[in-house]
């Protein structure tokens, strides 16, 4: 993505910023459009993230790979000292530090763009995950001042819809990952970076955390049908689970309370999108069912 009017390009060195995104706060000297522009602001409690660029990342030792094979080459390696290096081709490498407090990052020279969203979309939901939140496919808005998930795989239309909802009046949340965590009485949704992807990036400046009242599973069908389930969809939130990385019995465990505590607490939504249903017309008929409890 190119800049052309002399702001700073994805990758380039600017003055230092603090944006909250994931249930983190994040810090850096680096141009990342969605957090040193148009990034949630900074929140007490949260832990803290630095995002540093380097030229190069050293090797470390023989890592061991976590996940590779990917359709697009994207690797993630433990090192042996600890920690977690990610790379994939035309999007540079990132080195996750033992306590995950710091971030070392070395962009390609390709596509800067490309590498943008990798960092947000890729990157910092693993650190995330790395400091016990969790994550869910989903986009996100805010009506009234409760969090609205739309659940759904790739494709399906969900950041068609989340635009949509903020072009109704509805407050950006995230484009296509919600972190979530418990903070009785509520499971609290995190803001995502601030850009939402759609034919071209639009950046939207997210707010700040909210308790997640909704959960929508998006579909394709027939013709255009919103309903609330009388029962919840547990298999519906362990299927849109992100980060399935670290598989340890302890964060099963606690995934598996979590998403037990927001099956019992939220409401859930079935949104059946028909083949010639516009945006507007779905989130108008979200909206209304929303207001009508």
């Amino acid at each position: 993505m190119t800049v052309a009017d002399g702001r700073p390009r994805p990758g380039d060195r600017v003055a230092r910023w603090h944006a909250a995104a994931y249930g983190l706060n994040l810090t850096g000297g680096i141009c990342l459009l969605g957090l040193s522009r148009h990034g949630a602001p900074a929140t007490v409690g949260l832990p803290q993230v630095e995002l540093e660029l380097v030229g190069a990342i050293a090797s470390r030792g023989a890592a061991q790979a976590v996940v590779a094979g990917t359709p697009g080459g994207l690797m993630i390696e433990s090192l042996p000292a600890g920690g977690y290096r990610m790379s994939g081709p035309g999007v540079g490498c990132a080195e996750i530090e033992q306590d995950a407090m710091r971030v070392l990052i070395e962009p390609p020279r390709e596509d800067g763009w490309l590498w943008n969203r990798w960092v947000l979309g890729q990157v910092l939901p693993f650190v995330a995950a790395l400091h016990g939140r969790e994550l869910l496919h989903a986009g996100g808005v805010v009506v009234g001042d409760e969090a609205v998930a739309i659940l759904g795989p790739s494709g399906r239309g969900k950041s068609t819809l989340v635009g949509a909802l903020v072009q109704a009046g509805a407050s950006f949340m995230a484009d296509d990952v919600t972190a979530i965590e418990s903070r009785p009485p509520h499971v609290l949704a995190h803001p995502g970076p601030g850009v939402l992807v759609l034919d071209e990036p639009r950046f939207l400046a997210p707010g700040g955390a909210r308790p997640l009242s909704t959960i929508c599973g998006l579909q394709i069908g027939e013709r255009l049908r919103v309903e609330t389930l009388t029962e919840p969809e547990p298999v519906a939130l362990l299927s849109n689970v992100y980060e399935r990385v670290r598989r340890d019995p302890g964060r099963l465990a606690g995934q598996l309370s979590l998403l037990s505590e927001l099956a019992a607490g939220a409401r859930f939504i079935r949104i059946q999108r028909g083949a010639d249903t516009q945006p507007d017309q779905l989130a108008g008929r979200l909206l209304e069912h929303l207001a009508a409890g």
